[in-house]
């Protein structure tokens, strides 16, 4: 996918207003729907199965989870799952650990989220992930069809059910990748440095 089709459209000198401030972060319940454009371009790279945060107003998946159904209570194994969370403070944590942890279940998760670099939630799971940021912040449409610009940058975070990482071999003996070694190889692993190896989840 070229640079290209990834560029959120352009907002240069964007700025909101009061009004509009109170109205994107919501006194009461309105939920800020994913940019079709977003979405397919996503949805084209991954081919998800599952919207685990969405409405029957807004779902972006013909298969999706509502706040009723509770997504975070769902077992996402082996899905790939599509998320744009509720943003608000304590709310996109327990996404994102969700995401973390699903991936290591074997899920694939892809969410968009707000860039909070100072937050503990960053570090601890989405720095794990595959992050993707924007040039622009992105123009989300709420549940009233009005536009705005969200008033923070934007991120994709893409958690993969497998990566390379460093192991040591006597890890991979314990997980059985050596089963037909006999003691002497094994007792070398044990003795060995770590080697690169793909297997299990995220760091």
């Amino acid at each position: 996918m070229s640079d290209s089709e990834y560029a959120a459209p352009p907002c240069s000198a964007v700025t909101m207003s009061d009004r509009d401030m109170n109205y994107f972060h919501g006194h009461g319940r309105i939920e800020y729907n994913t940019p079709q454009w977003l979405f397919d371009a996503l949805n084209m790279e991954f081919g998800f199965t599952v919207d685990a945060a969405a409405s029957k107003d807004n779902a972006k998946c013909k298969r999706y989870y509502s706040a009723e159904d509770d997504g975070l209570a769902k077992d996402w194994t082996d899905e790939v799952v599509w998320v744009n969370p509720p943003y608000g403070k304590g709310i996109t944590t327990k996404w994102v650990a969700k995401a973390y942890h699903e991936s290591k279940r074997g899920a694939t998760v892809v969410m968009v989220v707000p860039v909070r670099a100072d937050a503990k939630w960053w570090h601890e799971y989405a720095m794990k992930a595959e992050v993707r940021l924007f040039r622009n912040r992105l123009n989300f449409d709420n549940d009233h069809g009005a536009k705005h610009y969200a008033p923070f940058a934007t991120a994709v975070l893409v958690f993969r059910p497998y990566q390379y990482r460093l192991v040591s071999l006597p890890e991979v003996a314990e997980m059985g990748y050596l089963p037909n070694a006999g003691a002497e190889a094994r007792a070398i692993a044990r003795r060995s440095p770590a080697t690169c190896s793909q297997i299990g989840g995220n760091q």
